[in-house]
């Protein structure tokens, strides 16, 4: 099998320029016009179609974080929903999509 790499998280939004600016905000990314409406953060690129969200919560975004700290300001200044669950942290985007942190201490 050949070597592969992330290419990018496809999620639904209701309104994807409102999630665009959320998750731009919150990884300090670009927003790149569509179509689709895209986040580019780092590494990570997040394309955004205009839809209704799946209604499953098993779907997420997992991101390993040197500390919670920082992301539970930035959180708190986009006036996102978290929950510190153990040692990670949970919040919810504009249309409740999951993103979990992970602190990079943990193995």
């Amino acid at each position: 099998m050949s070597p592969f790499t992330f290419d990018h998280l496809g999620i639904v939004a209701t309104d994807p320029p409102i999630t665009a600016r959320f998750w731009a905000s919150l990884l300090e990314g670009t927003v790149e016009p569509g179509p689709p409406l895209a986040v580019r953060a780092g590494g990570l690129h997040i394309a955004i179609d205009a839809g209704t969200p799946p209604a499953s919560r098993g779907l997420h975004l997992a991101l390993r974080v040197d500390a919670l700290d920082p992301w539970i300001h930035r959180l708190d200044a986009l006036g996102a929903p978290w929950e510190r669950v153990a040692d990670r942290l949970y919040a919810l985007d504009p249309d409740r999509f999951v993103l979990e942190l992970v602190p990079s201490t943990r193995p």
